[in-house]
């Protein structure tokens, strides 16, 4: 046996609290578009600014730590997008070049080896193609390699050389063997981050505060009926 207890509304009651939901429901929307226009605003100036050097292409007395345009791949795959109500990310979300935008876009060193063997393969030179891109997948690919020792930065390291056959006649490589400078060879690379992203974050942070409050005094005042 049981009793039940119900409350009976009265119909305006009901009433303000379907509009309550309403407006909650609204202010949602509105927070949620604005952060959207909010780091989709971020990655362009991200993009913009740290691989150019300038502020929305205005006061160029005001440079950043720049990062290098190659191949492009990067700087294409830093986006804005609004994730879930009341949120959005800026960065780069996934694919090929995600563990290289970990090192380049936030503070901080990476320290890099290899997985196997004893040196990192890095083209360099006739090694690389307008974009910047490697010609080859392996230095075994290439054949006739030969291998010149030196000490680099990171400790001893090897030059990868394809001579190509004779010697320079005349300039300043009179004497020395023709031939392709493909890759140095390393044992360890230490990647200092530029620390672009929370830079870019940081600096627009205001605007995006601004989009949020613009967007939410606009439900404001409709529901709240100000003029």
């Amino acid at each position: 046996m049981s009793m039940t207890i119900r409350v009976r509304m009265t119909p305006e009651s009901v009433k303000l609290i379907e509009s309550s939901r309403q407006w909650a429901a609204d202010l949602i929307e509105a927070g949620s578009a604005a952060i959207k226009q909010g780091v989709l605003e971020t990655a362009d100036f991200v993009r913009d600014t740290f691989f150019t050097g300038y502020v929305d292409g205005v006061g160029r007395s005001r440079k950043f730590n720049m990062l290098f345009t190659r191949s492009g791949d990067l700087r294409s795959a830093i986006e804005g997008e609004q994730n879930e109500p009341l949120s959005g990310f800026v960065g780069v979300l996934g694919g090929p070049v995600s563990a290289y935008a970990a090192t380049q876009l936030f503070s901080g060193e990476t320290v890099i080896t290899p997985k196997s063997g004893q040196y990192l393969t890095i083209p360099i030179a006739d090694g690389v193609d307008a974009s910047g891109r490697p010609r080859f997948a392996s230095l075994r690919d290439v054949g006739n390699v030969e291998f010149i020792r030196e000490s680099g930065d990171q400790g001893d390291q090897l030059l990868a050389f394809e001579p190509t056959g004779g010697t320079y006649k005349r300039g300043p490589k009179k004497g020395q063997r023709k031939g392709n400078l493909l890759a140095v060879l390393v044992r360890r690379v230490v990647i200092k981050g530029s620390g672009a992203l929370e830079k870019g974050v940081d600096i627009k942070l205001p605007r995006m505060l601004e989009l949020i409050e613009r967007g939410l005094a606009g439900v404001f005042d409709v529901e709240g009926g100000v003029a």
